[in-house]
């Protein structure tokens, strides 16, 4: 079987050991909602993407389709410690028939990598984004979205969730403007 790529943060990952029943092609990028797909990904790369996991008990995807050549995938995934405990995690997937996710995925990398990792400065960890489906893959974070907040909060809440955002933005917008400051390196990502 050929080797193939994976790029996490920008590290090149090998997976062998694929079976030729579910290889696809970049056109066929539907594929990657097939259960069966979508659980070799995430058994072949468990300990990159969640190292406290040891093994991967359930896997539930949704799709939903955007447009005619776009999709959005929910992984909601049972995973199991080394204790034997269970805990699910959410990872979110976006593919695209036409245009690239990857400056998605690199910008993404780069925020999380510039100090947007932890509370209240956070974004989604990226997990990782595959060429040949043109898959960008990301942990959910818990919590509302600002636009509901917006959407119905009380006026104390409206003021919180516009303090916290404001100290995102300063945040964001002391990072480094040039281009230079951008992961400019392509990853080499071929997973399938």
């Amino acid at each position: 079987h050929p080797r193939s790529r994976l790029s996490v943060m920008g590290t090149p990952l090998e997976t062998p050991n694929l079976t030729p029943s579910i290889l696809f092609m970049k056109s066929d990028f539907f594929s990657v909602q097939k259960p069966d797909v979508a659980k070799l990904l995430f058994e072949q790369h468990l300990k990159t993407f969640f190292p406290t996991a040891t093994r991967l008990e359930t896997i539930r995807v949704e799709a939903e389709h955007k447009y005619i050549h776009n999709l959005n995938l929910t992984f909601v995934l049972t995973l199991t410690d080394r204790r034997g405990r269970r805990f699910q995690k959410k990872v979110f997937g976006k593919t695209k028939a036409h245009g690239s996710t990857e400056p998605a995925f690199r910008f993404l990398s780069f925020l999380w990598s510039h100090g947007f990792q932890s509370p209240p400065l956070i974004t989604n960890r990226p997990l990782g984004y595959l060429r040949s489906v043109n898959l960008h893959l990301y942990e959910t974070m818990d919590g509302p979205l600002l636009k509901d907040i917006f959407k119905a909060a009380s006026f104390e809440d409206l003021k919180s969730a516009c303090k916290k955002t404001g100290r995102w933005l300063k945040k964001f917008h002391g990072l480094p403007s040039s281009r230079s400051g951008l992961p400019t390196r392509k990853p080499e990502t071929e997973f399938f």
